[in-house]
């Protein structure tokens, strides 16, 4: 019950979903952002 229980813990901390999800994030507030920017440019 040991074995089974380490390896489901590993690829949790190894890949984190939370650190995934900022990046996401982030990504969506430039993109966001530089879409008004160019917007405004382009007018």
């Amino acid at each position: 019950m040991h074995g089974p229980l380490r390896l489901a813990e590993k690829p949790l901390e190894v890949e984190p979903p939370e650190d995934q999800s900022a990046s996401h994030e982030d990504d969506s507030s430039q993109h966001q952002q530089d879409l008004p920017l160019l917007h405004h440019q382009e007018v």
